[in-house]
């Protein structure tokens, strides 16, 4: 009887953990931060944390490009949405099964066109909500998501020189999801395997037939 209790409350604690969500939050600004939290724990994945050295101060920050502005300053506003478009495109269709479970609870969105000069902000700003407008849409079908706590806005800054990107989010996914979606990536890795296997087999042996005059 004792061990049936046992069983039963790993069965039990399997399905807590299964059932309970992985928060993935982060922000985009002058810099990039990504925390993970699953239960009681919580992670921060980006930025790494660096081992400092002896001739480092613990209390010395050590300042690091930020990539979303070297991006924006190389390859211009539009053409760094649409690349960071394609990287979010990218992730969503390895993973199609499991992004529809994704819970968005917070994503607010600021691209802001800012230039030297008016008519080239102006021009970057239609360009600019011409991009983003269309792909939130095709995000919202994809995604559950928190419409209250939803905002993506498109300014222009007549004042400013530089355009900017400023994103927050927030997003939910159960534990069994991503098991599933794990067992699924190992299961066809596990396939692909097989078959290169049995391919290779099958050429070695008709490279002995053919050594045999058979």
């Amino acid at each position: 009887m004792i061990a049936l209790y046992i069983i039963l409350g790993f069965i039990a604690v399997v399905l807590v953990l299964l059932l309970s969500s992985v928060t993935v939050k982060g922000s985009v600004n002058d810099s990039v931060y990504v925390k993970v939290g699953f239960l009681f724990y919580q992670k921060t994945v980006v930025p790494k944390p660096e081992k400092q050295t002896e001739n480092e101060s613990s209390d010395q920050e050590i300042k690091k490009p930020n990539k979303i502005r070297e991006l924006i300053d190389k390859k211009g506003l539009v053409a760094t949405i649409c690349e960071l478009a394609g990287i979010v495109k990218d992730i969503l269709i390895s993973s199609c099964k499991t992004v529809k479970h994704i819970r968005v609870k917070r994503f607010i969105c600021v691209v802001t066109a800012a230039s030297s000069d008016p008519h080239k902000t102006a021009m970057m700003y239609g360009e600019a909500s011409a991009v983003v407008f269309p792909l939130l849409r095709g995000l919202l079908e994809l995604m559950k998501w928190n419409i209250r706590k939803t905002k993506v806005l498109v300014e222009s800054d007549f004042s400013g020189d530089k355009p900017r990107i400023e994103i927050d989010f927030k997003v939910k996914l159960r534990l069994f999801y991503i098991v599933k979606a794990a067992f699924g990536v190992l299961l066809s890795l596990l396939k692909k395997k097989i078959r290169q296997t049995m391919k290779n087999n099958t050429v070695n042996t008709q490279n002995v037939n053919n050594k045999k005059g058979i």
